[in-house]
């Protein structure tokens, strides 16, 4: 006999007076539901429209991940500190405005502060190295010397023509120097390699111009040559938001792309404007969820529907799942609005796990409804007989599965936490569903029509699985060992952006902004008391093996100023006749303008011939092509003024610019701008240093070595790596005590409902299986635990408890393998496991990380579950059934 009491026999009778006493209770509660149906339709009614509008009035979501663990850990002490003494760096988001040259990004950058600056009402602090003259007045001091030493070479080839446009700021001025350079060549005198760019720069200026472009001749590109490719300039501003709101920061994202579309900074124009930062990472992530939960949400309900209408093919029964379902929901929202206030960005998933999970009791008493009709029972009697047989398993198993998800509620993981209280809470209000509402839904709308679908194990396979118990027991039991040895290299990845939208706009552009070497998500920030204890702690911490490099306020001081001041002179000097011209000559006429370009043409195109095969004479060409098709054209007056516009526009602004970087001293610390030194020394004088790693500390072990290193000098240290590293610790940490908490709740509830310890381990045999085969899967598809991913073990101990009970049980109350399998109990595994299949499924789906490695875990877990459920497990209670 499989079933065998060791207890005590007055311990047993106590227990079975109250086993007895549960069946009567849940007997006049599912017969007052089901005697009462119509009283209990409309109180459900009731309440679940109450629920609804409290939730819709109430909901909120907080997006703050700082949010997602306990605040009184040390890491997050040292943080708070680093935010009270420079609270600009607090909540911040960085716009990324970007452009072909530095021009036009800086220009763009400029006009985009000082608009949001205006915005008193949108804008708390701003910061753009563009507002000021500073950094474009020294732009020359802060180029490497070899850099600079070029551009000294540049502008002395350009020193003739720079002298004739001072002389002559025309097209005429212009055409005429071109026109001396070619006589010049023709003379055999040397002409410098500016000569050949200035002429193509004409001619493709000229050639956008004919196009319908709207190109100009920038001179501060041509004297400083650009390398190609794009460039960021960066603005950091801190919002009026908060996180509270139904969107984080969603206004003051809106607004910024709204300024900027209002001032034209947009693609179209050669400007791009992204962001990115803690504000716009947090409002990427959170309308990634709520995209995700929907998307998932909706799925899940069709995958359910279809399950069950491929399991059920009963529309009544389908329409008294969907039902509960969706009251279950909408109670749960609403306790969750109630007792935690409000919904983060793991929490939000709990109506996708409330489908998956809460529609497994109300399939068990629809399918037992289903067996007591087939036996020829009138509807209430049926309903009545079915709720109240599988009601005690039904309810054991909503307690294993709130267990699971409470498992978090002891921890410091708040963001879980939170998750699985709302979610465990919903565990009993599916229970309570499901044992109120579904039989009266079920009695109201009568005898369910339409033919059953039997999934049951054929005699034989039943047979085959019984004499080949054993083995399938043993290979079940040594394989889930060897996934154990695969588990045991599991990782676990803490950095907060692993589970965010990785093509969200903030993800994409911060990745960009790294991959360039524009900032680092990976520096550790020390403040140091005084600006006295900055050289000391920086050459301690530099010394380290693990640090690249460590950036004080000094390092925004120009490197190696007198060499470079020198360079600066020579170009000064070469340049005076730029900057003190004798009287310019009045404008061009009309006239004047064609007759210089008929000359530059004829000397052009003579030049050419002259010339032996090469670039100058076919940019020369070029060049006289072009002018003729000016000269031919209908208007020649008016687009060869539009051609002087477009070439000398911005020539007197950029020799300004020029005489003024020509003419800097050397830069001391007080001479950085006001803005930035606010940024780098707090109003009591602390000082901000950021520290560099030298190795790749996207590894754990890397990053963990960085950061030992830095914190034994200097404890304090903070930033993204700590934070991270310090979350990392209590994730790991709750994930240890939330799998200890479930197993070892589970296990006591278990053994006290099932009263026997073989039983017991039995019905916990198929979980640890599934963990193993769930771990080790994660390791060979390389998916570490994330802090999302970490609910999966705890929960697959708590729902994987359930198909186990319900065996069991159903193996002890029909008293063979036979009768348990032939019964209604496979198919009500499968559907239930197929339908939190499909919702774990719909959140694989997520654009979210985070939810998606849920999903995908989950989904594989019961996978192996329904395995081990409906094969392992059998094959362990015919071994034993054999072996007692």
């Amino acid at each position: 006999m499989l079933v065998r009491d060791r207890s005590d026999p007055r311990s047993a009778g106590v227990r079975g007076r109250l086993a007895a006493a549960g069946r009567r209770g849940l007997a006049r509660w599912v017969g007052f539901a089901v005697a009462r149906r119509w009283l209990v339709l409309a109180l459900t009614l009731g309440a679940t429209l109450a629920a609804g509008a409290y939730s819709a009035l109430n909901m909120r979501m907080n997006s703050d991940t700082s949010q997602l663990v306990h605040q009184d850990a040390p890491f997050r002490r040292s943080y708070q500190a680093f935010g009270e003494a420079f609270p600009h760096y607090e909540k911040s988001s960085l716009i990324v405005v970007s452009a072909a040259s530095h021009r036009l990004a800086s220009d763009a950058s400029r006009r985009l502060a000082v608009a949001l600056r205006e915005r008193s009402d949108l804008i708390r602090t701003l910061y753009s190295a563009d507002e000021g003259d500073f950094f474009r007045d020294h732009a020359l001091l802060y180029l490497e010397p070899a850099e600079l030493d070029r551009v000294v070479a540049r502008l002395a080839e350009a020193q003739p023509v720079l002298s004739a446009l001072a002389n002559d700021p025309s097209l005429r001025g212009l055409a005429q120097e071109i026109s001396r350079a070619l006589d010049a060549l023709a003379g055999d005198e040397e002409v410098g390699p500016g000569l050949e760019r200035i002429v193509r720069r004409l001619a493709e200026v000229g050639e956008a111009q004919l196009a319908g472009g709207t190109e100009v001749l920038s001179w501060e590109e041509e004297l400083l040559r650009e390398p190609p490719g794009e460039v960021h300039h960066l603005i950091a501003v801190q919002g009026k938001e908060d996180f509270s709101t139904d969107i984080s920061g969603e206004k003051l994202l809106a607004e910024i792309r709204a300024t900027a579309d209002e001032l034209g900074l947009v693609p179209a124009n050669g400007v791009r404007v992204r962001l990115t930062g803690m504000v716009p990472l947090a409002t990427g992530e959170l309308e990634s969820v709520r995209g995700s939960v929907r998307l998932a949400a909706a799925l899940a309900f069709s995958f359910l529907t279809l399950i069950m209408v491929f399991g059920t093919r009963s529309l009544r029964v389908i329409l008294a799942t969907l039902a509960t379902v969706v009251v279950s929901i909408v109670w749960t929202s609403a306790f969750a609005l109630l007792s935690v206030g409000e919904f983060n960005t793991f929490s939000a998933a709990f109506s996708v796990l409330l489908i998956g999970l809460g529609v497994d009791f109300a399939i068990h008493i629809c399918l037992r409804v289903q067996e007591e009709l087939a036996r020829g029972a009138p509807i209430q009697p049926a309903v009545l007989a079915a709720t109240t047989s599988v009601g005690g398993t039904v309810s054991l198993c909503a307690l294993t599965s709130a267990i699971g998800f409470l498992s978090f509620v002891p921890t410091d993981y708040t963001g879980l936490a939170e998750l699985g209280l709302i979610t465990g809470g919903g565990m009993f209000f599916a229970l309570l569903a499901s044992l109120s509402f579904t039989p009266a839904l079920l009695a109201c709308m009568g005898r369910p029509r339409g033919r059953s679908v039997s999934f049951t194990f054929p005699p034989a396979a039943i047979s085959w699985l019984v004499h080949r118990a054993r083995p399938i027991a043993s290979l079940s039991l040594a394989a889930a060992l060897g996934a154990s040895l695969v588990a045991t290299q599991l990782t676990f990845d803490f950095s907060t952006l692993s589970v965010k939208d990785p093509e969200s706009e903030s993800m994409t552009t911060l990745r960009e902004l790294q991959a360039k070497g524009v900032l680092t998500d990976y520096s550790l920030t020390v403040v140091a008391p005084n600006s006295a204890a900055v050289r000391e702690l920086s050459s301690e911490i530099v010394a380290l093996p693990v640090v690249a490099e460590v950036r004080s306020p000094e390092y925004y001081l120009p490197s190696e100023q007198e060499t470079k001041l020198t360079l600066i002179e020579d170009a000064q000097f070469l340049l005076w006749p730029v900057f003190a011209p004798p009287d310019p000559l009045p404008p061009p006429s009309a006239a004047q303008r064609l007759e210089a370009l008929t000359a530059l043409r004829e000397r052009a195109l003579a030049a050419a011939r002259d010339l032996a095969p090469g670039e100058l004479a076919a940019t020369l060409r070029r060049l006289a092509g072009v002018l003729e098709a000016f000269l031919g054209g209908a208007q020649p007056e008016a687009s060869t003024a539009e051609l002087e516009r477009r070439l000398i526009a911005d020539l007197d602004d950029r020799m300004a610019w020029l005489e003024r970087a020509l003419s800097v001293e050397a830069v001391a610390l007080g001479d950085l701008p006001a803005g930035l030194q606010k940024r780098l020394v707090s109003d009591d004088g602390r000082v901000l240093m950021s520290v560099l790693p030298r190795e790749d500390v996207s590894q754990v072990r890397a990053l963990s070595r960085f950061i030992e290193s830095v914190s034994r000098i200097a404890p304090e240290a903070t930033g993204r790596p700590v934070i991270e590293a310090g979350v990392g610790e209590i994730v790991v940490r709750s994930f240890q005590q939330a799998i200890a908490l479930a197993a070892l709740g589970i296990a006591l509830v278990v053994g006290i409902a099932l009263r026997d310890t073989v039983d017991t381990l039995l019905v916990l045999t198929p979980l640890a299986i599934t963990a193993a085969f769930t771990i080790a899967t994660g390791v060979l598809i390389d998916m570490p635990f994330n802090m999302a991913n970490v609910l999966a073990i705890p929960l697959v101990i708590g729902l994987g408890v359930d198909n186990g009970i319900h065996m069991v049980r159903r193996f002890r109350e029909e008293g063979s393998l036979f009768g348990a399998l032939g019964s209604s109990l496979p198919r009500a595994i499968l559907l239930s496991g197929l339908t939190t299949l499909g919702a774990f499924g719909a959140l694989s789906v997520s654009a979210h990380r985070g939810m998606s490695s849920i999903g995908i875990l989950l989904s594989l877990a019961i996978l192996y579950l329904l395995a081990s459920t409906l094969l392992v497990l059998p094959a362990l209670l015919a071994w034993h059934h054999r072996a007692s």
